[in-house]
């Protein structure tokens, strides 16, 4: 086939929602383009034991997730698990078994996309072009959590043991030289879960220093108490976060009315996080880090020698035999998705915290449906940045506006990557009248927006 009806550039979850939504809700033909070796400069960053935050029964498809392939592929190693590996066997697995099978999906693989539809073969150098009928779907940039790009931001001197994340496996299997340090520099997701990595290495937290230029609250993950009785654990929580919203008088205030509520928490006792993260972190996990004394805010790292590290307020000096492992981030470079609809693209984003795939399969939901771009947009608002107000704000309005829109409604009724929305529009969907608990939730939820929109036209008043 040369001509489709939309074309994907990124064989990755948030392209296999998209093209799954795609799919199932129409009669409609798709080609995925496979960058390769695009991908595989974003891999850099990654690490098997970075998990981005995002749980397995949320990654994927809704028919068939990461927890379902798991389930029957891994099940005797479930404690012990690559993520990378995972996510691309996971993703070929989806499009063999699943996708391909239709006849209305084709694989570019090796191929690199040169715009308007022209794509060029990375074997052979043979250019083609494509007829795309409706758009062109970016989902290079997906998910966030597992793909960044690097720009090395500081000097390294000869001799010193700087590594990225995923090279970890490599310097702990070929290197007999016990460190007397490991220091992490970075504070943002990979920062966090590379901390949790060198403790279930069973690396002591004397050992360890952590180089963050600034504290962020970030997601609690569900506990088991919540898992136990969902539903109503989720609803009543879900209640107590809207009066936080409703009543806060900025977000510091708020932040500290979510931490209350264990709904949100920071990793430094003694420190108040000047930014929010949308990354999941139990509570138990969050304790483990507060456990590691050695936390250095000294700014941004400029250079590192053999006797310790220059940074943007003061310099630290460092055991000889220290090794630091690189999780900054993007440096400048990230990309960011400001309107997801264009006349002839689709550019994916996060339109659910913490849900990338619902966000992408979403997406495809509300490209299926006979409106104009602007009504598209505002049913798809990015949520992205570090300020609070403005992600929970973009994130009730997103809410808001799928619950009335019955079609999405419905769709949120039979989409399995986010539980608690299907649940509460399932709900909605069987009876007649509101049920008494999303009754209170809808009363409290107008004066939540109302107070979140005064916070960012606040904080952006002081910034102009």
């Amino acid at each position: 086939m040369t001509v489709f009806d939309y074309l994907i550039i990124g064989k990755n979850p948030g392209g296999l929602a998209f093209a799954d939504s795609i799919l199932s809700g129409s009669d409609c033909t798709v080609a995925i383009i496979d960058d390769t070796q695009s991908a595989a400069r974003r891999r850099q960053n990654m690490s098997r034991f970075i998990s981005g935050g995002v749980r397995d029964a949320h990654i994927g498809i809704g028919s068939y997730t990461l927890k379902d392939w798991r389930r029957e592929y891994r099940p005797s190693n479930l404690k012990s698990l690559n993520r990378i590996a995972d996510l691309q066997a996971y993703c070929t697995h989806v499009l063999i078994r699943k996708m391909l099978p239709s006849g209305r999906v084709a694989l570019f693989e090796r191929t690199k996309h040169f715009g308007d539809g022209r794509v060029k073969s990375i074997d052979n150098g043979m250019m083609r072009n494509l007829l795309v009928r409706k758009r062109i779907v970016d989902a290079s940039h997906f998910p966030s959590a597992f793909c960044t790009s690097f720009i090395p931001s500081f000097s390294v001197a000869a001799g010193v043991n700087v590594v990225r994340p995923y090279q970890l496996d490599t310097i702990l299997n070929v290197t007999p030289t016990t460190f007397e340090s490991y220091c992490v520099l970075g504070g943002g997701r990979a920062g966090t879960e590379m901390v949790l990595a060198l403790l279930d290495l069973g690396v002591a937290t004397d050992k360890i220093r952590w180089v963050k230029s600034r504290d962020a609250w970030m997601l609690v993950s569900e506990t088991r108490a919540a898992a136990a009785n969902r539903s109503r654990y989720r609803m009543s929580r879900q209640h107590e976060a809207l009066q936080a919203m409703a009543y806060a008088q900025n977000p510091d205030d708020l932040c500290l009315r979510l931490e209350r509520l264990g709904l949100i928490v920071r990793t430094s006792s003694e420190q108040v996080p000047t930014y929010f993260l949308p990354h999941l972190i139990t509570h138990e996990d969050a304790e483990r880090l507060r456990q590691v004394e050695h936390v250095i805010r000294k700014g941004h790292v400029h250079a590192i020698s053999e006797i310790g590290m220059l940074l943007s307020r003061g310099a630290v000096p460092m055991p000889a035999q220290s090794l630091y492992l690189d999780c900054t981030g993007y440096s400048g470079s990230r990309h960011r998705t400001k309107v997801v609809f264009q006349p002839q693209s689709i550019d994916l984003a996060d339109i659910r915290l913490s849900h990338p795939c619902f966000s992408a399969a979403m997406i495809a939901a509300i490209e299926l449906r006979d409106l104009p771009i602007e009504e598209k947009n505002k049913l798809s608002v990015p949520l992205d940045g570090g300020h609070i107000a403005e992600l929970f704000l973009g994130s009730l309005l997103n809410h808001h506006a799928w619950f009335h829109d019955t079609a999405l409604r419905n769709w949120i009724e039979r989409c399995r990557l986010d539980p608690w929305l299907q649940i509460t529009a399932q709900r909605l969907n069987a009876s007649d009248r509101v049920p008494k608990d999303l009754g209170i939730i809808r009363t409290i939820l107008p004066r939540a927006i109302i107070n979140l929109e005064s916070m960012v036209q606040r904080d952006n008043a002081c910034v102009q």
